[in-house]
């Protein structure tokens, strides 16, 4: 799904203006920390939202035991092995 794959860059986006939002109501508090504040919320929503892309990723690969043997669920004349 391409909405999970831009999730974190949508929701650093968000992040940022929302940092930017708030250094303009209330500039002597969040002024000077913007970039800081931005570049944090970026990091953390990439980091927050990388096990669910990669479990997404890698649940493309799932096999069924059908009589005895591994079957790859896409497409069920791939054997799986291991």
């Amino acid at each position: 799904m391409a909405i999970l794959a831009l999730m974190p860059f949508v929701l650093s986006t968000l992040g940022l203006l929302f940092w930017k939002l708030m250094s303009i109501i209330k500039p002597t508090r969040f002024g000077h920390t913007y970039k800081r504040n931005s570049i944090l919320t970026a990091f953390t929503v990439a980091y927050l939202s990388f096990p669910m892309i990669i479990n997404y990723t890698f649940s493309a690969f799932r096999c069924k035991e059908i009589d005895g043997r591994n079957f790859f669920i896409e497409d069920f004349s791939i054997e799986c092995y291991g």
